[in-house]
């Protein structure tokens, strides 16, 4: 409470109560009720504050009143959770690190603080965004914002490469110690990719860079001048994730059954176009690997053998052409039991001069004989001698894949009254009358075709003629 300085009716003096004087005639300072009353209420208020009963015979209330409420109200030990009271840590305490109850001063603290390390509290400068985005420094801290700036600009991860095409360079920052499967780059190439292309890494060796064709197959990658892909290693290669579409991708085997889009050089090996050339200038035996698709053409003086591959190794549908222009006869052999229909079943098929065909596989033991020049073409017509090289009454067959025609003659010497004939394919067919009624007056013929595979005989001939 405030005292007045000057109470002229309480005989204050400055201020303050004195006693009377009565030597020097100075009276005492009097009490007002104004001032005793409002003493005696803020008195009482403790002691009824504290919950106690004012006794005017109890001279101790007062005090303990007061320490009642300083009891009541002590907050105790600070927490966590709660305010309260701290005591102040030693220096001791401030370097073991392990009160968690005492209160750190600023000059402890200043003593206390080292830089933090991957094993040790301490602190720690943040780092700037250079800092950041090379990442070199591992004793500065990367804030959010750092980090965010450094993630959007792919600062750790998007690179150029450097190099001669298709061995690319990349130089990253910081350089990586040792491939690992999952690393992963943005790369903007430098040049076009070539054939084979490979990409090195932080000087750590060449990987091939591969892609992925839509049935999930690896091949080389396609890479275009400036192209920016993201490219990951996989244990084994890089692979471009984001590669060019294949449009005008690899050439897929000639066989092959995937849904790659066809290039000019699959259609040209798949017959469309012959795949290749192949002069047969010595007997020679065909693969599928070579052949399939190709022309053969005879190129030889004298005959030659040309085996065909096995029907098994060539898929069903693809088709070999052969073409003769050369003086020796070509002659197609069938590999192991495979058969050739001509029509009619034959293991063998003769291309003479001039003369073509076009065997297409089955895929399985067969080889179709689809395209043949008429009768005559590549075809010579042959004299042969009756009674040596054709013999009346001897069976002969048509053995040479094409139409043969046949032609008979008599020349008179035959006897008046004899039936001469010729049975092809099972059919008889006289000779005109003239040719027994009057054999000394006039000659008589007659001239058929005999197809693939069909036998002839003939009886009563002197001038034995065939086409084939």
């Amino acid at each position: 409470m405030d005292y007045p300085k000057s109470v002229p009716s309480a005989g204050l003096v400055n201020g303050k109560f004195v006693d009377e004087n009565p030597v020097g005639g100075s009276p005492g300072s009097l009490i007002p009720a104004q001032w005793g009353n409002a003493v005696t209420t803020e008195i009482l208020g403790v002691i009824q504050g504290a919950g106690f009963i004012p006794d005017e015979a109890d001279n101790t209330q007062l005090a303990d009143a007061i320490r009642k409420i300083v009891t009541d109200n002590n907050p105790g030990a600070a927490t966590e959770a709660a305010a309260g009271v701290l005591m102040l840590a030693t220096a001791a305490q401030v370097a073991a690190g392990v009160d968690d109850t005492a209160s750190v001063t600023s000059k402890k603290l200043a003593q206390k603080l080292v830089q933090a390390t991957e094993v040790a509290f301490g602190w720690l400068k943040i780092a700037t965004q250079a800092l950041t985005n090379t990442g070199s420094d591992d004793v500065a801290a990367v804030t959010p914002k750092k980090l965010a700036t450094a993630v959007q600009g792919q600062a750790l991860t998007a690179f150029t490469t450097a190099g001669t095409a298709p061995a690319f360079t990349l130089t990253t920052v910081p350089a990586i110690t040792a491939y690992a499967a999952n690393q992963r780059f943005q790369v903007t190439f430098n040049a076009a990719g070539g054939a084979t292309p490979t990409l090195n890494v932080s000087g750590l060796g060449a990987k091939n860079l591969k892609q992925y064709t839509s049935t999930g197959v690896k091949i080389a990658a396609i890479i275009a001048a400036s192209q920016t892909s993201d490219v990951v290693y996989d244990g084994t290669d890089f692979v471009v994730l984001d590669q060019l579409p294949n449009s005008v991708g690899a050439t897929p085997a000639q066989f092959d059954g995937s849904t790659n889009l066809a290039t000019t050089a699959f259609v040209q090996g798949v017959g469309l176009q012959f795949s290749n050339v192949t002069l047969a200038s010595a007997s020679m035996t065909l693969t599928a690997a070579t052949h399939a698709g190709a022309i053969v053409v005879g190129n030889s003086s004298s005959a030659i053998n040309v085996t065909l591959p096995a029907v098994s190794t060539v898929p069903a549908k693809v088709a070999i052409k052969f073409w003769n222009y050369a003086v020796g006869t070509m002659t197609l052999l069938a590999s192991g039991s495979d058969s050739i229909y001509l029509p009619g079943t034959a293991t063998s098929f003769s291309v003479p001069t001039g003369s073509w065909v076009t065997l297409v596989s089955s895929g399985v033991g067969v080889w179709y004989a689809v395209d043949m020049p008429g009768v005559g073409v590549g075809q010579t017509r042959q004299i042969f001698t009756v009674g040596t090289t054709r013999v009346a009454g001897t069976t002969y067959y048509n053995t040479t894949g094409r139409p043969i025609w046949i032609y008979l003659e008599n020349n008179g010497s035959n006897t008046i009254g004899s039936n001469g004939s010729l049975t092809v394919g099972g059919r008889a067919m006289n000779f005109p009358w003239a040719w027994y009624t009057t054999p000394t007056a006039s000659a008589g013929g007659i001239s058929t075709m005999v197809l693939p595979g069909e036998s002839y005989v003939a009886s009563g001939a002197s001038l034995w003629i065939e086409i084939r």
